[in-house]
């Protein structure tokens, strides 16, 4: 047991050697990633940029949809349950169409990438929606 531990132990240090963007030595240049692990990390963090508009934007459209919600008629459903609602179905399209869009290399070092880009451009697709449901594009 303990020879199993040290070869794990050393297969970590020669990883943080061999793959330094992964130990977080440095973060990748993204104008010209040169490694499938740099392409990756840069498509993460491109994702990550994507889903923080996504998140702001998403304020702007519930406060719009409450203000909408001040003047409901007998028996209408709010604006702001139907945006959240078709937020939380638009979040499953997403990561499953991103996911299968990716099977495209299944198994391959550039499937994150290919998810990663893929759940981005969907983001910065529903920043558009939101930002039209809220009236500020």
């Amino acid at each position: 047991m303990k020879s199993l531990l040290t070869a794990i132990a050393l297969g970590l240090c020669v990883n943080s050697v061999a793959f330094p963007s992964v130990a977080g030595a440095q973060a990748p240049d993204c104008a010209e990633p040169l490694t499938q692990i740099d392409m990756n990390d840069c498509a993460s963090r491109a994702f990550a940029s994507a889903d923080s508009l996504l998140n702001q934007v998403w304020k702007t459209a519930v406060a719009t949809a409450k203000r909408r919600d001040s003047e409901l008629y007998n028996n209408e459903e709010p604006s702001e349950d139907m945006l959240r609602q078709a937020q939380r179905s638009w979040i499953t399209f997403r990561d499953q169409a991103c996911l299968a869009e990716s099977t495209i290399a299944r198994g391959g070092s550039i499937q994150p990438l290919l998810q990663f880009v893929c759940l981005e451009r969907l983001t910065l697709n529903r920043v558009d929606d939101l930002e039209f449901f809220a009236e500020t594009r």
